[in-house]
């Protein structure tokens, strides 16, 4: 039969709470549940495996473990694989990966480095600008213009923006696009603003297209 998955028995094991304290009995539950298909047990199977207790410590089998869990849909294994990225633990460091990452993690919303908390993902994108992902410095600036997890400011968000759409993140030249537009956080300017709207069309923004029509 395939192994099945509660979400506890592996936890008393491991914690010594009903059983006496077995990491190896809770990794072995863990294994089966996760090779069976549950992806819920492949991110705790991979914290055990990543710290070495109770299994042979393996920090590249854990960043495999998470990533199984991230494919299956699972927010935990998408935030723990950001991390990984992040810290370059187990896999080489990758700041575009990480922020890709952690912007599944958001799309799965289960509250691992989600949009309910803003803050917690504005400083995650802005380590991931400063560490040269443009893609980061476009979801920074939209949470600073909109003052979401960061006090609202245009000035920094045209900045954001600039940085993005310098990066070949086509959705940045949009945005700042827009801002020219508006005339929000500067003076308006109809042209620039088109001559961005162009560029993020060219390079395939269909926002930025929609703007030119």
């Amino acid at each position: 039969a395939a192994a099945t998955y509660d979400g506890t028995t592996w936890r008393l094991y491991l914690d010594g709470v009903r059983f006496p304290r077995d990491p190896v009995r809770a990794g072995d539950l863990l294994q089966k549940a996760c090779n069976a298909g549950h992806s819920q047990a492949c991110v705790p199977l991979g914290r055990q495996v990543a710290a070495g207790e109770g299994l042979k410590k393996d920090v590249v089998r854990a960043v495999a473990l998470f990533r199984q869990a991230c494919d299956g849909g699972l927010a935990a294994g998408c935030f723990e694989l950001a991390l990984a990225y992040e810290r370059g633990q187990g896999v080489a460091r990758d700041v575009a990966k990480a922020l890709a990452s952690y912007g599944k993690s958001c799309e799965a919303g289960d509250g691992l480095g989600t949009p309910r908390d803003p803050a917690r993902a504005a400083t995650l994108f802005r380590k991931a600008c400063e560490g040269g992902a443009a893609a980061g410095c476009l979801e920074l600036g939209l949470l600073t213009e909109a003052g979401r997890g960061a006090a609202r400011d245009l000035a920094q968000a045209v900045s954001l923006y600039q940085q993005a759409c310098a990066g070949k993140e086509m959705r940045g030249c949009t945005q700042l696009g827009l801002l020219y537009r508006s005339g929000k956080g500067m003076v308006k300017d109809f042209v620039r603003a088109s001559n961005l709207f162009t560029e993020s069309c060219n390079g395939g923004d269909l926002l930025g297209c929609s703007m030119l029509a």
